[in-house]
């Protein structure tokens, strides 16, 4: 595998489980709005901008704000909070890369909050990470490249050879591809076979 000096990682399904919590936000905050969602089908909403996934489940664009105002609101609730595992090969990853001195940051389309009480609830240092560039941080979100270019401004790097995106969404290497650097999808489960290029299924293939 190719060695960066940056890698810059998506949050929710690369680093951490989150399944268990965003079936529970999305399920409930559809509740909330008098909308069905699928219990099997909050994999897919996790991987898709969060207005797509209301408007194609029937949402109108008026109930917008107060679906929006609920998925933060059960992000916040500590049962999502404490619903969250980490993945076995993710601190692996970043001790090894934290040992080369190479530059490691989060680009999430979650809340910054959320991601911060994530990482205490795992007993991960937020400071391990040089950058965490979540949903408020932009203006425009994924797969608009704003985000990852953003990443790359405050890390001083250029978008060129020097980093990498790594996500487990296909809007993840748009985003990337779009910034221009390089991207990775990390297809944990199998759901991307159609995907042709550069895939991984472990985080530790990156140091192979």
């Amino acid at each position: 595998m190719k060695d960066y000096n940056v890698y810059l990682f998506d949050f929710d399904g690369c680093l951490v489980d989150s399944l268990e919590s965003m079936e529970y936000i999305y399920l409930s905050a559809f509740e909330k709005v008098g909308l069905k969602a699928k219990k099997e089908e909050v994999i897919g909403y996790m991987r898709e901008p969060l207005d797509k996934t209301f408007l194609d489940r029937g949402g109108k664009i008026e109930d917008y704000p107060e679906f929006v105002k609920w998925i933060i609101f059960y992000l916040d609730d500590k049962k999502s909070i404490l619903a969250t595992k980490l993945f076995d090969d993710t601190l692996k990853i970043i001790d090894f890369l934290k040992k080369k001195n190479k530059k490691i940051g989060i680009i999430t389309s979650n809340s910054t909050k959320h991601v911060l009480e994530v990482l205490e609830h795992l007993n991960i240092d937020k400071n391990i990470f040089d950058v965490i560039v979540a949903y408020d941080s932009t203006k425009k979100h994924k797969p608009d490249p704003d985000p990852v270019l953003k990443g790359l401004e405050l890390l001083n790097a250029q978008a060129n050879n020097e980093a990498v995106y790594v996500g487990d969404a296909l809007d993840d290497m748009k985003a990337g591809k779009g910034a221009g650097i390089d991207t990775i999808l990390i297809d944990r489960f199998g759901d991307h076979n159609d995907y042709k290029e550069t895939k991984i299924v472990s985080l530790m293939e990156l140091v192979k």
